[in-house]
């Protein structure tokens, strides 16, 4: 599947950040056992980290 992470620095203490997991929303199994599931379709986190 297809991922995209981007970042943006605000200053030494303020990050911003954007991870899309599953581009594509497509589905796909993770192992190739017989009782495998899909796995979740498409996530998207949005956040941001500040230090102290």
């Amino acid at each position: 599947h297809l991922q995209l992470r981007a970042a943006y620095i605000f200053n030494p203490s303020l990050r911003f950040f954007l991870n899309i997991s599953n581009l594509l929303n497509q589905l796909y199994y993770a192992r190739t056992d017989p009782d495998s599931v899909y796995e979740p379709g498409r996530s998207i986190r949005l956040g941001f980290t500040y230090r102290f």
